[in-house]
């Protein structure tokens, strides 16, 4: 399921027109954008990576996830919806 947030940040990572971005989540990578990286998110997991994508993780709580650049470039396009304004604890 992640695979389909990830083409959709693609889209909008291109038609920014930023650098592509290496995505990891677990055993899964994927390439958001098109060319080379210009940064590489490392996700808690691929379920993690759903829920930030899909509006379930505060900007806060993205910013803290393992980023090879300041993520500020990206965060924008990385939620299909806004991103929660507060955290948001599930467990």
């Amino acid at each position: 399921m992640a695979g389909n947030f990830v083409r959709v940040m693609g889209w909008k990572v291109t038609a920014a027109g930023i650098p592509a971005i290496k995505i990891i989540a677990g055993d899964e990578k994927w390439l958001a954008g098109d060319g080379d990286a210009g940064a590489v998110l490392e996700a808690p997991s691929a379920l993690e990576l759903t829920r930030g994508m899909t509006g379930r993780r505060s900007v806060e709580q993205l910013r803290a996830w393992s980023w090879s650049e300041d993520p500020a470039t990206y965060l924008p396009h990385l939620s299909v919806f806004e991103p929660r304004t507060q955290v948001l604890e599930e467990w």
